[in-house]
């Protein structure tokens, strides 16, 4: 030996870096596909209950420039929360003069994912205010307050109507009317009560504040009155819509959904009951979705993999002990899934309806998959 050089070079760093651009890239993945996704299940609402193509094009464009409104809001506070009083005083700006509209509230912060939710429900009370309720007379007005309950860690928001035309209680259920009751409800975790009164419409709200919805950051603000607001409508006729063939083999079948964006859920579950299914849930948060798979009876489940920042895993490592098939239906891809899961059934957002109801009758056909002797430990959030 007449030399020896050594050289040693920390990547530590640079491994760091290209992990946390991975998974950064996973997530900006996995938000267009579920955007995506929510696109899609509203333009699935919008041209199937409207009467002509040119009412269905008009309720889509303005529900798309709704959920846009929301996302540059949120874009412009880099994704941190945007306030309740933003997304009324926005969904309400179109109709607005000096005393149609009037909102009155504690300073409230709304997560993104509220912030969403809530922006499309309000922009469907005020466009069927403006075509059928209190905005479309000249001598109506509308009231939004909200209060907040610190005993109850809750936000309660009432919707009322004044002034226009005598309300009847529509025959059937909307597009907005199905987005209030069970999509946002579902999506906050909370109540909604529509009360179609003669006078006007009444709407009330009530959401828990946690971390997957926002905080009070002022309890004695009182905002300043507004204006007026346009966009589709609680009583529009819906169609019946369902798979392009029936599905026979999920006719009484009971299945699980477990997906945190409303709008997708509720198009799952519509696919699903049309096909002859029992659905339990939905269900958008892992707790309360792991309480429902104990208690009640299923045959196979429908799980998106991330719900408010908490991965389904736990539920799906039980639901592989217990013997009942899933499929997950996500925004990430295969790479991104624990590898325990890599070989699981997957469908891809958006996705396409026929794939899904074709992926649950081949578990359906195949029966209950081989059950695991003791459960899968599984440690931090994401492998």
């Amino acid at each position: 030996m007449i030399g020896w050089i050594g050289s040693i070079l920390d990547v530590t760093e640079r491994r760091r870096a290209e992990a946390q651009r991975d998974l950064l890239i996973a997530e900006v993945n996995h938000r267009v596909k579920n955007t995506l996704a929510t696109v899609i299940s509203i333009a699935h609402q919008s041209f199937s209950e409207e009467k002509s193509f040119e009412d269905a094009q008009s309720s889509f464009n303005s529900r798309i420039r709704a959920l846009a409104q929301s996302h540059t809001r949120l874009a412009d506070a880099n994704w941190a929360g945007i306030s309740l009083e933003t997304i009324v005083r926005d969904e309400t700006a179109p109709y607005r003069n000096s005393s149609n509209v009037n909102i009155m509230g504690p300073g409230v912060i709304l997560n993104p994912k509220c912030a969403v939710s809530l922006g499309m429900a309000i922009h469907e009370l005020t466009t069927n205010a403006a075509k059928y309720g209190a905005l479309s007379a000249k001598t109506g007005s509308i009231q939004v307050s909200w209060e907040s309950a610190p005993a109850d860690k809750e936000v309660r928001i009432t919707w009322v109507e004044r002034g226009g035309p005598t309300v009847n209680p529509p025959q059937r259920s909307g597009f907005g009317r199905r987005l209030l009751e069970r999509a946002l409800a579902s999506d906050l975790n909370g109540t909604v009560k529509l009360d179609f009164r003669k006078e006007g419409l009444r709407c009330l709200i009530a959401f828990p504040l946690n971390r997957h919805t926002g905080k009070i950051v002022e309890q004695s603000t009182v905002l300043n009155p507004i204006g007026t607001v346009r966009l589709p409508s609680l009583t529009s006729k819906a169609a019946d819509r369902g798979p392009s063939r029936k599905a026979d083999l999920l006719s009484g079948v009971r299945v699980l959904i477990v997906e945190d964006e409303a709008l997708l859920a509720l198009e799952i579950q519509e696919l699903l009951q049309s096909a002859g299914s029992t659905v339990i849930g939905t269900f958008s948060d892992l707790a309360r979705a792991e309480q429902a798979a104990q208690r009640e009876v299923i045959d196979v489940a429908v799980l998106d993999t991330n719900l408010n920042g908490e991965m389904v895993y736990p539920l799906a490592d039980d639901l592989v002990v217990r013997g009942i098939p899933f499929v997950f239906v996500t925004g990430y891809g295969t790479s991104n899934l624990p590898e325990r899961f890599r070989s699981r059934p997957q469908v891809a957002k958006p996705f396409d309806p026929e794939s899904l109801t074709d992926e649950l009758q081949r578990m359906i056909r195949q029966g209950p998959i081989p059950t695991s002797s003791s459960r899968v430990t599984h440690g931090s959030t994401r492998e």
